[in-house]
């Protein structure tokens, strides 16, 4: 039998709901940590450009930006990265 276990990847944790933080002191934390900064690459603009070809106009500020750099790095698990960012979403909308 196949041991899929060893061929799982592990994810770092991150801890979205840390509330001695917002979600943007926790962004930028991950970013720094990982040397990663708000830079968007030529893979961004064109999914960007097909994104509204599509008829979504997908716009992300900075610290959104560092997020999905973050996110690129493949360390963390995607549920976690996307409760963050709706963190980030409910904190940016109530100031």
């Amino acid at each position: 039998m196949l041991d899929m276990t060893s061929s799982e990847k592990q994810f770092l944790t991150v801890d979205w709901n840390d509330q001695t933080q917002t979600a943007l002191q926790i962004i930028e934390a991950l970013a720094a940590k990982h040397g990663v900064d708000a830079s968007v690459s030529e893979l961004d603009k064109y999914a960007g450009d097909m994104a509204r070809l599509a008829g979504d106009d997908v716009e992300l500020d900075e610290i959104e930006q560092m997020l999905a750099n973050v996110g690129k790095l493949g360390l963390y698990d995607g549920k976690d990265l996307t409760r963050l960012h709706a963190r980030y979403m409910t904190e940016l909308a109530s100031n």
